[in-house]
């Protein structure tokens, strides 16, 4: 968000400087916190000596992941995407090998999991280190930027920690009510939705938050956004099309006859994450400025509203209340915050070709919807066909 302010006014080693030592110190903090005061409650709960281990190891490695991501954001925000890119596959490479050697070899179980992401995140910390602070910013320190920081980024941890439980507590309610077998199928059903996040929406995410905040001063910004608003619910409907026709295809393979059911699943379950759209663009607005409080106030609140509604529904309707809750906690977050970002940062939205794309993105899942019990040569020249007629 302060990117080219920085960059500007040539400080840019100080912004660097004191957000990683305010994650440092914040760290350090929250492993003394968590190693004092939640072992007597993990030992309860696990059934393992190594309760100490453990939450000193996860601690580390939540740290080690944290700095390294404050770090690498530095590529993002000056549109390095390639490097960005690269740096994170190779930590993926890396975390992979680790993780085989230590389980594999060294036969160290969940420590052996901990230890390697340790290990990868701190080569990983490491070499970015070297390369953006020796080698192009440098380091600085400065008290008086640390309230400002502070202030924007503190409530956005209640957000990530609202859409946490928006997006899990389904799982537990389901888990409790209904039983392992019906949290098997919503689980599966989920993993391959979330392939809609993958492919587009956590890319979109990562370039569009750099390329906005580092074009503000731009006349042509706000109708930038609204093209990129309409381009990405444009692109997400045929994206949900895509996984779609991917599912049908994959999950005879990988699961059980009993599994069939998810792929009913996946087709509701594209509409939470076309509420990711509402949200990403919300939070963009806000962030410009400065009104983080919004955000964390909004998702928190919501995040109460999912638990509500999952305790309300999960008993009564199983997996399709769970989808329900988790749908309705989302649209609300995703409204009200595109309903305070455009009031603090307009910008003008072509109604007309965003209910296109939303018809699209209903059209697709009506079609599926109505070939799904048919034939594969069926079900896919009916999808071929039904996109043509557009």
């Amino acid at each position: 968000r302060f990117f080219k302010e920085y960059q500007n006014s040539n400080v840019m080693n100080t912004l660097i400087g004191t957000s990683i030592i305010i994650n440092l110190t914040a760290g350090i903090l929250l492993t003394i916190i968590v190693v004092i005061f939640f072992l007597a409650p993990f030992r309860l709960l696990l059934d393992t000596k190594l309760v100490y281990d453990y939450l000193l190891l996860t601690s580390i490695s939540a740290l080690m992941q944290t700095l390294t991501l404050q770090v690498i954001s530095y590529y993002r925000a000056k549109d390095k995407a390639l490097k960005f890119t690269v740096i994170s596959t190779l930590s993926a490479v890396i975390l992979l090998a680790s993780n085989l050697i230590l389980l594999l070899i060294f036969h160290l179980g969940i420590k052996g999991v901990l230890l390697s992401t340790i290990f990868t995140y701190s080569i990983v910390f490491i070499f970015v280190t070297i390369d953006v602070l020796w080698k192009q910013t440098g380091f600085a320190f400065a008290i008086n930027l640390i309230p400002k920081l502070l202030r924007f980024g503190y409530p956005l941890a209640f957000s990530m920690l609202g859409q946490l439980v928006i997006t899990s507590s389904s799982i537990y309610f389901l888990s409790y009510y209904q039983g392992p077998e019906v949290v098997a199928v919503y689980s599966l059903g989920y993993r391959f939705a979330l392939i809609m996040g993958i492919i587009l929406t956590l890319p979109f995410r990562l370039a569009l938050q750099p390329f906005v905040f580092n074009n503000l001063d731009s006349p042509l910004i706000k109708k930038t956004i609204s093209r990129l608003f309409t381009y990405f619910f444009t692109a997400f409907s045929f994206a949900s099309l895509s996984v779609l026709i991917i599912s049908r295809l994959l999950l005879p393979i990988i699961a059980p006859p009993q599994y069939s059911g998810a792929f009913f699943l996946i087709i509701l379950l594209r509409t939470l994450f076309a509420c990711d759209g509402l949200f990403i663009f919300g939070e963009i607005l806000l962030a410009i400025e400065n009104k983080t409080h919004i955000i964390g106030i909004t998702v928190g609140m919501c995040a109460i509203l999912s638990l509500v509604l999952n305790y309300i529904l999960v008993p009564l309707m199983g997996c399709h209340g769970a989808i329900i809750a988790s749908f309705a906690s989302c649209l609300c977050a995703g409204i009200i915050l595109m309903g305070q970002g455009t009031k603090a940062f307009f910008f003008p939205i072509n109604w007309f070709r965003t209910s296109f794309a939303g018809g699209l993105f209903f059209y697709f899942g009506i079609i599926v919807f109505l070939l799904s019990s048919k034939s594969h040569l069926v079900f896919y020249s009916g999808a071929f066909i039904a996109t043509c007629l557009l």
